[in-house]
């Protein structure tokens, strides 16, 4: 599992409390800690705090005053990107988002709406694997 098995948090970074509401009621069955972050700027601090103690993170893109592009930015030069699988959870159904987080090192990538059944195989499987197997 590449170290995952010690990990036991899921962090849920959305903008918008509902979502958060629902991916926590999705995933709190994993008997992960559920850790959540309101935008970007949450999110870079809950990362210095508890780091690769995250197993898995879930990540809005359009969020205001940072997004999501620019926390997997930051967790890129602070070495962070190989080691916490992202799963970008958007409304941006361009391909020029999925592309750009792909390059940037995304997991996986869902659409919003989302179905709680996607949600739940995908992290299972990043949490199962202990590496991602592209987009």
């Amino acid at each position: 599992m590449n170290g995952m098995a010690g990990n036991k948090k899921i962090l849920i970074v959305d903008d918008q409390e509902i979502n958060r509401i629902i991916l926590k009621n999705i995933l709190v069955r994993e008997s992960f800690e559920i850790l959540e972050a309101g935008d970007g700027a949450d999110a870079l601090e809950q990362l210095a705090v508890h780091g690769e103690a995250i197993a898995v993170l879930l990540l809005d893109i359009v969020m205001s005053p940072v997004d999501g592009y620019e926390v997997m930015k930051k967790m890129a030069s602070e070495g962070l990107i190989g080691k916490i699988p992202v799963v970008v959870i958007t409304a941006d159904e361009t391909q020029e988002c999925q592309n750009r987080v792909c390059v940037m090192g995304a997991a996986k990538f869902i659409h919003k709406p989302f179905s709680p059944a996607e949600v739940r195989a995908i992290v299972d499987g990043i949490l199962r694997d202990g590496a991602d197997d592209g987009l």
